[in-house]
């Protein structure tokens, strides 16, 4: 006689939700991606993702878009690509200030199927926003002129005030009105404005999607006129357009 050897397992699978990760900002998501473990073997994957900011049905459908009813109705899953260790799913249309939840379940060889999805492993929310974030200069204001100025400042601001701003940098270039040429202040090359191409630097942002950036001002010559622009990021990656932002120009004189 042949002995057989039969493994009893009752312990559901976890699927792990890396990309997106929960609470993320993003303004580009080419592809949702995981991992998954088990006590024995994962069998399969299946993916739920809901746009909260839509009116249901509102839960992925692969060629459908975001029209299938969510779980618990079975239309709400589909499976995920890739293997049971390292799935992916890509080619989604996302839309602009929307918010979603990916949802993971694993299934093992035992057919037991994942229930618990804790937030952070397999449930995982992020806002999909790509509108880019907008900077201005307060301080000092358009072609004044200025004897003292200890501190450059101003504001800054998501449009739809749903993404964290990341930083906001300031450029500050000397002007030459006689050749028309901009020498830019560059700590990268030394003290100075001696940079031939325009530098962004780092200011203080103080807020969250919108708030105040301060930069304290470096040595200026009298009698020089400069020219100030700002450039803010968002924790989505989204970057101002800042090539068309009205640059801020003003006259450093003490002799008055």
């Amino acid at each position: 006689d042949q002995a057989t050897t039969v493994t009893f397992d009752n312990v559901a699978s976890t699927a792990g939700i890396a990309a997106p990760v929960d609470g993320g900002f993003y303004s580009s998501l080419a592809t949702i991606a995981g991992t998954s473990v088990d006590n024995i073997v994962v069998s399969t994957i299946a993916l739920s993702i809901q746009d909260l900011s839509q009116a249901a049905p509102n839960c992925y459908a692969p060629g459908a878009g975001f029209t299938a009813a969510c779980p618990p109705n079975a239309a709400g899953w589909f499976p995920a690509q890739g293997t049971v260790a390292n799935w992916t799913f890509g080619g989604i249309t996302w839309s602009d200030g929307h918010q979603y939840i990916v949802t993971a379940r694993a299934t093992d060889v035992a057919a037991n199927v994942q229930s618990v999805f804790n937030i952070g492993v397999s449930s995982n929310s992020f806002v999909f926003d790509q509108r880019l974030p907008v900077s201005q200069v307060l301080s000092p204001s358009v072609e004044q002129v200025f004897a003292d100025l200890p501190v450059i400042s101003g504001t800054a601001s998501g449009v739809a005030l749903l993404t964290p701003l990341a930083r906001v940098q300031l450029s500050i270039g000397l002007l030459d009105l006689v050749n028309g040429t901009t020498d830019y202040l560059d700590y990268s090359s030394g003290y100075g404005f001696n940079g031939s191409t325009e530098y962004f630097h780092d200011t203080q942002f103080v807020g969250m999607a919108a708030g105040t950036w301060s930069f304290a001002t470096p040595v200026l010559t009298t009698g020089k006129y400069y020219t100030l622009r700002t450039k803010a990021v968002d924790q989505g990656g989204s970057v101002e357009n800042f090539a068309v932002t009205i640059s801020t120009r003003f006259l450093y004189d003490r002799t008055k």
